[in-house]
């Protein structure tokens, strides 16, 4: 059983019943450096039979020579590392139950404080905060993606981004002991700042833009983030991985992924005058094309170095770093959000979809 950071609920006299059957594994692994906060290549190993470890990991050859003692080359892949064990015997040492179990409880409080505020300030909470989790998402998929990027850079507190159940979401992790209810105020704070910020800056006033008058709209309108969140799923990998499929009057999403958890396509869905196949971000000109009007226009000093940049891969992890040295991740990132909506909405009314904000 991969334990990971979560078998240390057991610990707690409170949310033990969370791992409740864990105990009938024959063997699990567990990690020290998230919850105990122990260094990072530290974990744990527990087998149930102790013969079957051995056997798959001792090493055999005539210059091995054993001694009347534990050997610690009987039990790990090495046959020779670092006292990783001795950082974590100490934390347990002045610990001890107890305290293992007060550190699990006031991580998983301090979480459910971040839930509680967050969700007085509208955002929305994606998951059941039972443990130290908190998955958090804005109105819409870019929103949530500038809202994390201007948390990432206010200095008070660092949260990463994930995807849950084909959503973008900002994944809080109470990880530390020290976390204290004054940093979640603070840090609940920055979010509630990144937010207002990435609002502000988003530039596109729905109200502005036009609806053409050539195509017919269908059904009574249909929300801009269900179209949003369909076509960031499937612009977030290659062409031809994923595939999204909006119904033009109620905004339903279906998607299919090479991946696996694909969802279960109706039988007219080939019925184009009801379903749409969404586009991916390179149909709408705002893959590469977009990074270059941006560089061309913002820094054309570089141009040069970002079209080489795009010519391997990985490209866009390494134009953001480039961007960062230049202070112009957070303007790039507002560039990204104005061309996305205005591309949507126009695709939209392209095909005749009524949205309704």
């Amino acid at each position: 059983m991969d334990g990971a950071f979560g078998l240390w609920v057991k610990a707690s006299n409170v949310r033990k019943t969370l791992a409740q059957g864990a105990e009938l594994a024959d063997s699990w692994s567990v990690d020290g450096h998230k919850t105990l906060n122990a260094p990072y290549d530290c974990g744990i190993v527990l087998c149930r039979q102790r013969d079957s470890l051995v056997t798959a990991m001792q090493a055999s050859g005539a210059y091995i020579q054993y001694s009347d003692n534990r050997d610690g080359m009987m039990h790990v892949p090495e046959m020779s590392r670092r006292a990783r064990a001795v950082d974590l015997w100490a934390t347990l040492k002045y610990l001890g139950r107890r305290g293992v179990a007060e550190l699990i409880d006031g991580m998983c409080d301090r979480a459910a404080q971040f839930a509680e505020q967050l969700a007085q300030h509208k955002f929305r909470i994606l998951n059941d905060v039972v443990f130290n989790q908190v998955l958090v998402a804005c109105d819409t998929p870019l929103q949530t993606q500038v809202t994390l990027a201007n948390i990432q850079a206010s200095g008070v507190c660092w949260c990463g981004g994930t995807e849950w159940k084909n959503e973008t979401a900002i994944r809080i992790s109470v990880s530390s002991w020290a976390t204290t209810p004054d940093d979640v105020d603070r840090s609940v704070k920055a979010f509630v700042d990144a937010r207002s910020k990435a609002m502000s800056e988003s530039g596109v006033s729905p109200s502005a833009i036009d609806v053409s008058p050539d195509i017919p709209l269908r059904g009574k309108g249909i929300k801009y983030a269900h179209v949003e969140e369909a076509f960031v799923f499937l612009s977030m990998t290659q062409p031809f991985d994923n595939y999204a499929y909006l119904n033009k009057e109620t905004g339903e999403a279906f998607y299919v992924s090479e991946y696996g958890d694909s969802d279960e396509l109706p039988e007219d869905i080939e019925d184009n005058e009801k379903y749409i196949e969404v586009p991916h971000k390179n149909e709408l000109d705002l893959g590469r094309n977009l990074v270059f009007d941006f560089v061309g226009s913002q820094l054309p000093d570089d141009f040069d170095r970002v079209q080489g940049i795009f010519r391997s891969r990985g490209a866009y992890r390494r134009y953001k770093v480039l961007l960062d040295s230049r202070g112009m991740l957070q303007a790039w990132y507002d560039f990204e959000q104005r061309a996305t909506e205005s591309a949507l909405r126009k695709w939209c009314r392209d095909n005749g979809i009524q949205l309704e904000d």
